[in-house]
């Protein structure tokens, strides 16, 4: 009545992020199928967040904005690499415009332990020193210790006889 256009908001327009917590210089993938888009409608992701650029001038709220194109069936596929330098507890956040469909995610980058990568066999990683030298050398004046105390019982020995 009041001539309010209702039509862009009767549909259910979301999409989705693979994580909301993503690590730096991770990547993270948005899915929205029904768009209820034509195919091949070209519209813009802006991504939102600090050192989103990664530029020699970077502000502490940079912007991307990069193309985007509904696939053959009207779905929205693509991913978005993050900077490695964003400082871990940064909040981005992803607008998606195509035509009417308008969607928008936040998510934050997490951090992520230094060994995660290098240790992909799920062991614990390997910190410290390796104390087997110094048990044996532990060990041998062990043994030194017992041979002196021996000799030293059996000189004692041998001098109270004589």
């Amino acid at each position: 009545m009041l001539g309010a256009q209702t039509s862009a908001f009767a549909a259910d327009y979301t999409g989705e992020v693979t994580s909301n917590t993503v690590a730096p210089g991770g990547t993270i993938t948005y899915s929205a199928d029904d768009t209820d888009e034509d195919p091949f409608t070209t519209g813009t992701a802006s991504l939102t967040g600090e050192l989103a650029l990664e530029e020699a001038v970077i502000t502490p709220a940079s912007t991307l904005v990069t193309s985007v194109t509904t696939d053959a069936a009207g779905d929205l596929d693509f991913s978005i690499k993050l900077p490695t330098s964003a400082p871990v507890g940064s909040v981005y956040t992803l607008e998606v415009i195509v035509g009417e469909f308008y969607d928008v995610q936040t998510f934050v980058l997490a951090g992520v332990p230094v060994d995660t990568a290098a240790n992909a066999s799920g062991a614990l990683p390997s910190t410290g020193v390796d104390a087997t030298p110094y048990v044996w050398f532990g060990g041998g004046l062990l043994i030194l210790g017992a041979g002196l105390v021996s000799v030293l019982a059996f000189v004692r020995r041998s001098s109270k006889t004589a």
